[in-house]
């Protein structure tokens, strides 16, 4: 193939004027974060010529860049990117704006492959048949210096190699029923990962500094009272560190305090190991002290360690954390994050540190979050068609409570199962108890949650859990009927295809395996409808430049914005509208919308 290095803005166009309607470009950065990264250099292929344009020296770079910005070389063109996001937060620094017709080949093989490798060396290798000894890494070629003929070479195949991706994956995506998810719903959300990258959080940092020493201290005083709890010792080292008999963070050491000191059995897995999770934790409470103090010291130690520690490492200069959010690592589709892990972001935080309080409106901003209602159950009841559960959707009754009503005849009158009833507040207040058992059937059936972890949870013998669920699918039979189908789905052809078509694959066949199918129809799917109602809102946003309006955080199915004080009502209102239209299931889609001057207000 025939390649160029583009050092002037005539050469660039001379080049530009045999190009196709298809692009492949990629970027070369000195950072991989959006504050910090300066962009080297850009590369381009056709498909039958490459070039790489040196925007690094200094003298050349302001024509080239402002050809670039205001002469788009993507104007007209469909432009392929290998992890999208992050070259169109790259353009973005640069002020080239490429319109929305992208194409992520990351993506792409994501969705052929959930579980492969997304890296564009590991794709060349395995669909283009590079040979390993030809395939160089950034590590191995910035040391020859980024204006070197290795540098350059490095760098166009990273386009060369994005172009030819993709011309073997266009075919396949038809061919297995993907287009639809990957050009209507994967492509749009390209621009909404670049955003919320670009974006990030204002943080409140003096409230930080002050709820990190009170967490300290809490930690400390949650370690020695889970220590006293179980009566173990421990001594003064050197500097003051207290050296215990055992480690509350070592599961091994755990089992064995936990039935040789307190004498209490655990109950061995299916693997005949042991499991001190907070399942397990929490039906033993009431068996000794030591199990309540222990789970509150894990919380505190998560919420210390996992993100107040970890928090000022990440803010940048401007007050904002940009964490990474990942598209391909999941298989149901979800969202990771890393960077910190804002998919960890705990609900509450204790009472001296609330983490989502930290995150705040800058002056004139508000935060307007929203989510879905009962998203999960909702796509569970599309997926199942099932229907009493459809019928209490479309009656606005609470599902969970409308269960236990009939699952543990509390005999309450049907009007009461309403929402909007007056009193429901009070007879859910009553009911809690019934209602929360219900609810962890409800969330626990789809996501393949056996007899025994039912049993762990309500302290019952596994004959008495399975009796439960028998009486649940009993309630609700298309449920079952569902999850059976799925299992043969997954018997016949090797995979399962979800709502939306996402495909999840399964090469080895188990018990594992058809509930994890199960619970990807629901899981993926739910994914899949976050991202339209993501897109969906940024749509909104750019129809409405004076909102001021953001998207900045994502955490599972909540959507968080900033948008300029003044139009917070009108937000909340098309905001509504928007995540409840972006999607049409056989029972009615709810959102709740919140607002407030820092994230833990807005619901």
């Amino acid at each position: 193939m025939d390649r160029q290095v583009i050092h002037t803005e005539q050469e660039l166009i001379e080049w530009l004027k045999g190009a196709g309607d298809t692009l492949s470009l990629d970027t070369e950065t000195t950072d991989l974060k959006y504050y910090q990264l300066e962009c080297l250099g850009i590369s381009l292929c056709d498909g039958k010529r490459a070039c790489y344009i040196v925007l690094g020296d200094k003298d050349g770079q302001v024509g080239l860049v402002d050809y670039l910005r205001h002469r788009s070389v993507c104007r007209g063109r469909c432009v392929a990117f290998h992890n999208a996001p992050f070259d169109l937060k790259v353009l973005h620094k640069l002020g080239i704006e490429p319109p929305e017709n992208v194409i992520c080949t990351m993506t792409a093989a994501h969705l052929l492959d959930e579980e492969g490798d997304k890296g564009l060396k590991d794709l060349a290798i395995r669909y283009l048949h590079v040979p390993e000894d030809q395939v160089k890494h950034y590590e191995e070629v910035v040391t020859k210096g980024v204006n070197s003929t290795e540098f350059y070479d490095y760098a166009m195949n990273d386009a060369i190699w994005t172009w030819q991706l993709w011309q073997v994956f266009k075919p396949l995506l038809e061919e297995q029923g993907l287009s639809n998810l990957f050009y209507n719903i994967e492509m749009p959300f390209q621009f909404v990962l670049r955003d919320l990258e670009i974006n990030g959080v204002q943080i409140d940092q003096p409230a930080l500094v002050t709820a990190r020493e009170s967490l300290r201290k809490e930690l400390m005083q949650a370690c020695l009272d889970t220590w006293e709890a179980g009566g173990i010792k421990y001594d003064v080292a050197l500097l003051g560190e207290l050296i215990p008999e055992i480690n509350l963070n070592s599961p091994k050491q755990l089992v064995e305090f936990i039935q040789t000191r307190l004498g209490v059995r655990l109950t061995p897995e299916e693997d005949g190991g042991y499991s001190v999770d907070k399942s397990v934790l929490e039906s033993l409470k009431d068996r000794h002290p030591f199990f309540g103090k222990l789970l509150y010291y894990r919380s505190v130690e998560k919420l210390a360690n996992s993100f107040f520690e970890k928090l000022p490492e990440c803010i940048d200069g401007d007050g904002r954390i940009r964490c990474h959010f990942n598209n391909t690592v999941t298989v149901t589709g979800r969202l990771s994050s890393s960077d910190p892990n804002m998919q960890q972001l705990p609900k509450k935080g204790t009472a001296l540190a609330n983490v989502r309080a930290l995150i705040i409106a800058p002056p004139g901003k508000v935060l307007v979050g929203g989510d879905w209602s009962g998203q999960e159950l909702r796509v569970l009841a599309e997926v199942s068609r099932d229907l009493t559960m459809i019928d209490a959707f479309i009656r606005g009754q609470d599902v969970h409570l409308t269960l236990a009503n009939g699952f543990m005849d509390l005999g309450i009158n049907e009007k009461l199962l309403y929402e909007s009833h007056p009193q429901f507040q009070e007879i859910r207040k009553k009911y809690k108890d019934q209602r929360d058992k219900c609810k962890t059937i409800n969330f626990g059936i789809p996501y393949g949650k056996t007899a025994y972890g039912f049993a762990l949870d309500w302290n019952v013998t596994e004959a008495e859990a399975q009796a439960e669920i028998d009486k649940y699918f009993s309630k609700f039979p298309r449920i079952q009927e569902a999850i059976q189908g799925c299992t043969r789905r997954v018997k016949s052809r090797g995979f399962v295809a979800n709502l939306f078509g996402r495909r999840r694959r399964f090469k080895h066949l188990s018990k594992r395996a058809f509930r994890q199918a199960f619970n990807f129809l629901i899981q993926g799917a739910s994914a899949d409808m976050f991202k339209l109602g993501a897109v969906a809102v940024r749509k909104l946003f750019l129809a409405h430049e004076e909102w001021g309006g953001k998207i900045i955080l994502a955490v599972h199915d909540e959507i968080v914005t900033e948008v300029n004080e003044q139009y917070r009502d009108v937000v909340m209102k098309d905001m509504k509208y928007a995540l409840e239209h972006c999607v049409s299931l056989c029972v009615p889609v709810v959102c709740d919308i919140g607002w407030g001057h820092n994230y833990a207000d807005c619901k």
